[in-house]
């Protein structure tokens, strides 16, 4: 048996949903009653079994649980069950204060033991301190995940590096033999030998290619800016790509509409937001259920602003359409729900930091189903440092 209890909700604050777990009614509908005192949502189930039921479809934000529950599953088995598949915290309610019970009770994590009878006010207290604990407990543990990652990504970076070098030796011999055996093919007049060793230097050389991006995606100097073409990052940046689109059937095409001067940026966040972008964009389409025309369209250009040259970068995608702009929640970044995010608005949202810190900006824009992504950033500027800037 369940029931469910809410009190008047404040139109700015959403409030906390308590389950109170006690099989006696009488005890579960005061308790309910003090809590809606006080701002609290309450449901109460008289059973474990009912209680994991109605946790499942109703979600509360903490757990008020008797551990001695008449017939079925006490308190204990009930939490046991629920951490299983939740870190909802819970708090355990009980008469008895035997070592024994105490030890039990133990073992499954409680952020609190309240002996009856207690008053409204230690309730309060502890199911306040348990959500403050709980939710600096999950922002601790989100902290060291993207911790790990960092560091996994760097060690990935330090491999890519290693094996590139590791690579591009016997790669370079190859191509000088290849050479050679061209050479030699000439001088002995045999066109198909020559066709041979052309093929294994063309080849040779694309691979030489993929290493060098490698190499220069895994260097150190995150901080060093110069002069570049943006042509060459987004060539190196599709270079990386190439097989995966072409495994995945996206077309890519890539406009550059007149010759382009080259802007002053940090070359290798521009290039990881070039990444973030193309990879977004695959994502994008993977995730459209419509599969017909699968494709990429990168169009480069200068433009002039108030008397300011920029040069602007185009994205399009035939995949399904980012929030429009007016709907972008920055501060979704910085509150440990990187979880909500698809991996299509991950790569735009993080891409936004690096692109502000070039004094440049950044927007979508979506017709007909087809998502552009404009990228504006200014020939000659001073690149800022704001401790809010964030790269992938």
């Amino acid at each position: 048996m369940k029931h469910m209890q809410n009190n008047e909700q404040n139109s700015s604050t959403k409030p906390l949903k308590v389950l109170v777990v006690e099989d006696e009614i009488i005890i579960a509908i005061n308790i309910c009653n003090s809590l809606q005192k006080i701002g609290y949502l309450t449901e109460y189930s008289n059973s474990g079994e009912d209680a994991i039921v109605t946790f499942s479809t109703w979600n509360p934000d903490i757990i008020l649980m008797d551990i001695m529950l008449g017939s079925g599953m006490d308190g204990v088995e009930t939490a046991e069950k629920i951490h299983k598949t939740s870190n909802v915290p819970i708090i355990y309610l009980t008469a008895y204060s035997d070592q024994a019970t105490l030890s039990r009770a133990k073992i499954t994590d409680p952020f609190g033991y309240l002996i009856k009878p207690f008053h409204g006010r230690e309730l309060f207290i502890a199911i306040e301190m348990a959500i403050y604990k709980n939710k600096s407990i999950q922002g601790f543990k989100d902290i060291q995940q993207r911790l790990f990652e960092s560091q996994k990504l760097e060690s990935i970076g330090l491999l890519s590096s290693g094996i590139a070098h590791e690579i591009n030796n016997p790669l370079m011999s190859i191509i000088n033999f290849s050479i050679l055996g061209e050479e030699d093919a000439v001088k002995i007049d045999n066109p198909k030998m020559k066709k041979y060793f052309e093929v294994i230097r063309i080849e040779s050389e694309r691979i030489s290619t993929v290493v060098k991006n490698l190499m220069n995606y895994s260097r150190e100097d995150k901080d060093f800016s110069n002069w570049i073409f943006i042509e060459e990052l987004m060539q190196d940046s599709l270079a990386l790509f190439k097989q995966l689109l072409i495994r995945d059937n996206i077309s890519v095409e890539f406009k550059v509409e007149e010759p382009l001067p080259k802007i002053f940026c940090n070359s290798q966040k521009i290039k990881q937001v070039i990444l973030n972008l193309i990879s977004s964009s695959r994502s994008a389409i993977l995730e459209n259920k419509d599969t017909s025309n699968k494709f990429i369209h990168i169009k480069c250009k200068k433009i002039n602003k108030n008397n300011n040259d920029f040069v602007q970068i185009i994205f399009e995608n035939s995949g399904i359409y980012l929030p429009d702009n007016d709907g972008l929640d920055i501060n979704k970044l910085f509150n440990h729900n990187l979880q909500n995010f698809s991996t299509t608005e991950l790569g735009y949202y993080l891409s936004m930091g690096i692109i502000a810190e070039h004094k440049g900006t950044i927007m979508t824009q979506v017709e007909n189903n087809q998502t552009n992504i404009i990228i504006e950033l200014p020939i000659n500027s001073t690149i800022s440092h704001s401790s809010n800037n964030i790269a992938i």
